[in-house]
C-alpha cells in the first residue's frame, strides 16, 4: 500500500526480554556526535537511543538521501518484546520533492499556456509530455527509493531482533 507522502509504520515481536532488545540495537548503533568522522566499524545505524526510545538511521557511504529515519519504542511484552516503529523520509527529501514539483509544474504551466495560445500542434503535445514526464519521475524516484529502503530495513531489523513483523 503506497501513500501520498513516505511514510511506514510496523511492529516487530520479539521473544527476546526488554533489556536484550535495547542491547541489541545499542550495539549496533555509532553514537558519536561527529559519527561521518569517528565512525566505528561495526556500526550499521546512527542515532540515539534514550531510555525505550530510539532514533535511528542507517549509515551510508554514499549519502543516500533516501534512507529513511527510523523512530520507534520498545515495550514489554507476554512473550518477550514488542518494537513499535515509524519511518520516514529525511526532511531534505520532502525539500527536493517539493521543489522539484514546484518547479516542474510552474514550468509546464507556462509551456502549456503558450501552446495554447499558438493553436494546437505538436508543441502543445510536446508541451505537456515532458513535463508531465518529469513530474512523474520527479515522484517515482524519490518514493521508490524510498519504499525500496523501508523493505530493506524491515528485513533487517527483524533479523536482528529475531522477531516478526506486524503491519
Amino acid at each position: 500500500h503506497m501513500r501520498l507522502l513516505p511514510y511506514d509504520s510496523f511492529q516487530i515481536e520479539t521473544p527476546l526480554p526488554l533489556e536484550e532488545a535495547i542491547e541489541r540495537l545499542s550495539s549496533r548503533i555509532d553514537q558519536h556526535q561527529l559519527g561521518w568522522l569517528l565512525q566505528s566499524s561495526y556500526s550499521e545505524f546512527r542515532g540515539t537511543i534514550e531510555g525505550n526510545d530510539f532514533k535511528i538511521s542507517k549509515i551510508s557511504g554514499n549519502r543516500n538521501s533516501f534512507l529513511p529515519i527510523v523512530t520507534g519504542t520498545f515495550y514489554p511484552s507476554a512473550i518477550g518484546t514488542l518494537i513499535k516503529i515509524e519511518m520516514g523520509p529525511r526532511p531534505i527529501t520532502l525539500f527536493f520533492m517539493l521543489f522539484w514539483l514546484i518547479s516542474v509544474g510552474f514550468g509546464a504551466a507556462t509551456s502549456i499556456f503558450s501552446a495554447l495560445g499558438t493553436g494546437f500542434s505538436d508543441q502543445l503535445l510536446f508541451s505537456i509530455v515532458i513535463p508531465i514526464g518529469m513530474l512523474l519521475a520527479g515522484i517515482l524516484v524519490p518514493m521508490g527509493s524510498f519504499w525500496y529502503e523501508v523493505n530493506q530495513h524491515k528485513k533487517k531489523l527483524s533479523v536482528l531482533f529475531k522477531g516478526t513483523v506486524i503491519e
